[in-house]
């Protein structure tokens, strides 16, 4: 059993039991919030535990959708090597990352909507360059690495409990 993730596999169980009476519920009225995490080191333990659960998905979609974006934003991080190298035309990746953003403006935008939070360009415009390190980073320690959760350390390729 992963570290923690416990209304994430909750909300599985009702599905397979009650899979046509479960819908999303599209309204602000229905978002849950909840305290912020107080250190960069807390998020990014929450973070790796979080991407650590991808393999105790059940569904097939959910764990390619995890490799899918693994991969993506790979490419995304190789992409101005991939052009200096001549591995792909300048050309294609620029349109490759024109399109990412266009991408992800859409659906974010659609995000901050339905949260009902106020738009910042300057953020997302910094996100396009820092969040897929952040996913390739997480990504990596979350599989390869060991890491704290509640006071016990924890090991990404077995998720077991280490004593400290």
């Amino acid at each position: 059993m992963p570290a923690g993730g416990d209304d994430e596999f909750l909300m599985r169980k009702i599905f397979e039991r009650y899979s046509q009476g479960i819908k999303f519920a599209n309204t602000s009225e229905t978002v849950v919030t909840t305290s912020a995490i107080a250190s960069m080191r807390q998020l990014m333990y929450q973070r790796i535990r979080w991407a650590g659960k991808w393999k105790y998905n059940t569904s097939v979609l959910t764990s390619m959708l995890a490799i899918f974006i693994f991969c993506f934003q790979s490419a995304v991080v190789l992409l101005p090597m991939a052009m200096i190298m001549g591995w792909i035309d300048p050309a294609f990746g620029i349109g490759f990352f024109l399109a990412k953003i266009f991408i992800e403006l859409i659906f974010l935008k659609r995000i901050s909507t339905l949260l009902q939070v106020r738009w910042n360009w300057t953020a997302f415009v910094l996100l396009q360059f820092v969040y897929p390190l952040y996913v390739v980073l997480i990504g990596l320690i979350a599989n390869f690495s060991s890491f704290e959760w509640k006071g016990r350390k924890l090991n990404s390729l077995t998720v077991s409990i280490l004593k400290k």
